[in-house]
This record gives structure tokens, C-alpha cells and sequence, in this order.
């Protein structure tokens, strides 16, 4: 090459007619932030939805071992009442022996 220094040409392409370079330029950056804001939109559904489904099985979840809980419950009940009137037959039948036993001792 030799020694003169040119400068490097641009070339303008024509977009059509009412469109210039610079307005598609101008376009691009925002349909590049709009693109990006539809798929966060999207992930963000895609979220919630996972979140929601979650939620509900919790709630289930919840609902079973609230019913189960409620169960176990009125069993301790029963069983609390026989244990009570067993502990109060078996106080009679002592009392009972008791007094038996005194007799017969005397």
C-alpha cells in the first residue's frame, strides 16, 4: 500500500421508501426491551402457576392432617374416659378386697 491515507466509506442502505436507517435503528433497542419484557411476563406466569399449584397442594395437605389430627383426638378421648373408668373399677375392687381382708383379719 501506499503511503495516502484514505478514509474508510460508509455505505447508507435504503431501507424503502419512509424508512430510514436511523429510525430501524432507533426501533431495534425497543423491540429487543419489549421482547425481553414478554419473556419475563411469561416466566413470571410460568411461576405463579408453578406457585399456585403448590399452594393448593398445601392446602390439601393441610386439610388432611387437620382431619387426621381432629381423629386421633376424639380417640385420645375414648381412650382417656376408659382409662378413667377402669382406674375407678379397680379402686372399687380394691376397696372391696380391703375390706374383706379386714374382716377376715379380725
Amino acid at each position: 500500500m501506499s503511503g495516502d491515507q484514505s478514509e474508510p466509506k460508509t455505505v447508507e442502505v435504503d431501507a424503502g421508501p419512509g424508512h430510514s436507517s436511523a429510525s430501524a435503528a432507533r426501533r431495534k433497542p425497543f423491540f429487543t426491551v419489549a421482547r425481553l419484557g414478554l419473556a419475563l411476563a411469561a416466566l413470571s406466569l410460568a411461576a405463579s402457576g408453578t406457585l399456585w399449584q403448590r399452594l393448593s397442594a398445601a392446602r390439601e395437605q393441610l386439610a388432611r392432617q387437620t382431619t387426621d389430627s381432629a381423629m386421633q383426638a376424639l380417640e385420645a378421648r375414648a381412650m382417656a374416659k376408659q382409662a378413667q373408668e377402669q382406674a375407678r373399677e379397680t379402686a372399687a375392687r380394691l376397696a372391696v378386697s380391703e375390706l374383706r381382708l379386714s374382716e377376715v383379719a379380725m
